[in-house]
């Protein structure tokens, strides 16, 4: 999310994922993927300039962020009869995804 300020002094937070354009008219007007329209006091050049760093330390959390490792989704498990004779081909057993919030 990027802040951003109307011409009446209201600043408002904004999904920076959702901007279509930013265009001087003479005032800046940010469209959005829907069609609405935003009238900012921001330039454009300043709009870009808080989508680049937003973007950017979004990338940066993504390096501090811990990742719980990757647990395979399946086991293949070889049941065996004797002196290793199968007693029938591979058999898939599913383990449950770890849960993701």
């Amino acid at each position: 999310m990027i802040t951003l300020t109307r011409l009446s002094g209201k600043q408002f937070a904004l999904n920076s994922d959702l901007i279509e354009r930013v265009e001087a008219n003479p005032d800046t007007t940010v469209t959005l993927i829907d069609g609405s329209r935003y009238i900012v006091r921001e330039s454009v050049a300043t709009v870009s300039d808080l989508v680049e760093e937003y973007r950017a330390r979004m990338l940066a959390r993504t390096r501090t962020v811990p990742v719980a490792p990757v647990r395979p989704t399946l086991e293949v498990v070889q049941d065996t009869q004797g002196a290793g004779t199968p007693a029938h081909p591979a058999q898939v057993t599913p383990i449950p995804a770890p849960r993701t919030k």
